[in-house]
């Protein structure tokens, strides 16, 4: 699901967040899992990451 855009991802938990949506269990699994995490790391530069993460005001814990 996240694998072709990982940075969906950050863009689905902020979106939740922010509207206090509570997140599916399938979603929180498959966004928690390590191919969503390597797809991230392979394709996604830390940069864009933490421009994301800004944006969307998602706290990162360093890896």
């Amino acid at each position: 699901m996240f694998l072709d855009d990982p940075l969906r991802v950050l863009r689905a938990v902020s979106f939740g967040a922010r509207m206090r949506f509570t997140l599916d269990e399938e979603l929180k699994r498959v966004a928690a899992s390590n191919n969503v995490k390597d797809a991230l790391g392979a394709k996604i530069s830390r940069e864009r990451i933490g421009i994301e993460a800004c944006v969307y005001n998602i706290p990162l814990l360093a890896a």
